[in-house]
């Protein structure tokens, strides 16, 4: 089944870009990649972001466009792939950012979504083989934030972890943004309540749809992981070292030569 095909099912992302025939999603080749589709996550001190616990996965994977959070690599992406077969070679802009480390430096992997693991996490699939019903369907409520890990930058872990809500190990683990949850969402798979008012995990649907459509929510979620990830780097200056040049990369050179002043 093709992968941009699976994307459009209410279950991942639904949103427009550019050209009406562009695709919300491109599928990139990667040696490693972190899927967070069922990831428990704990909230960082900034309120703002949340480390997120995800599998390393090696293979075929989508990165939604209109979250890419380097403007130029986001626009390269739109211009290239204005239609569902003109970046099926994995030569969007986006999987070569990736694969070369210009969209986080200092990542280990990158978090974005593919179909591994489904059925290991309680995933309901129909007679085709296509996603079926949600396993859960959460309230919105004002105020309430849950995390979303598309195209966030992820380490490894030095040991792997384990979660009730996950099946098996976690091996890697992403800085994701908050987003607010004002709307009713499903949440597919997943072994325990995702809805709790406790729970932070991972979420996707109209919830995504709605922090997606609001420019200035998406530049200011990016911002508060870049500052979480790279302040809590454990060598900042391997990013200055693989610098990409771009105005997002440029403003996060500035954030962490700011921060190591703080400790030199």
């Amino acid at each position: 089944m093709n992968l941009i095909a699976i994307f459009t099912i209410p279950s991942i992302l639904v949103a427009t870009t550019a050209a009406q025939d562009a695709p919300i999603a491109v599928s990139c080749e990667q040696d490693m990649y972190a899927l967070c589709a069922y990831a428990n996550c704990t909230m960082n001190d900034d309120l703002q972001t949340a480390n997120c616990p995800c599998y390393s996965v090696q293979g075929s994977s989508l990165a939604r466009i209109d979250l890419i959070p380097d403007n130029q690599i986001r626009q390269a992406t739109i211009d290239k792939c204005t239609n569902g077969t003109s970046c099926t070679n994995n030569d969007a802009p986006i999987c070569e950012a990736i694969s070369d480390g210009r969209l986080w430096p200092g990542a280990d992997a990158v978090s974005t979504f593919s179909r591994a693991f489904e059925l290991e996490n309680g995933v309901v699939l129909d007679e085709s083989g296509d996603r079926d019903m949600p396993n859960w369907e959460c309230a919105g409520q004002k105020n309430r934030l849950v995390p979303n890990c598309m195209l966030a930058p992820c380490r490894m872990l030095d040991v792997p972890t384990t979660n009730p809500y996950f099946a098996g190990e976690a091996t890697m683990e992403c800085t994701c943004a908050l987003i607010e949850a004002e709307v009713e969402y499903p949440i597919f798979g997943g072994l325990q309540d995702p809805c709790d008012k406790k729970a932070l995990t991972n979420t996707a649907g109209p919830v995504l749809t709605m922090h997606a459509s609001d420019s200035g929510r998406v530049r200011a979620a990016w911002e508060a992981v870049a500052k979480e990830f790279y302040l809590t780097e454990p060598s900042a200056q391997k990013m200055l070292d693989n610098g990409g040049g771009t105005p997002l990369h440029a403003s996060l050179t500035v954030l962490v030569l700011l921060i190591l002043g703080v400790f030199l």
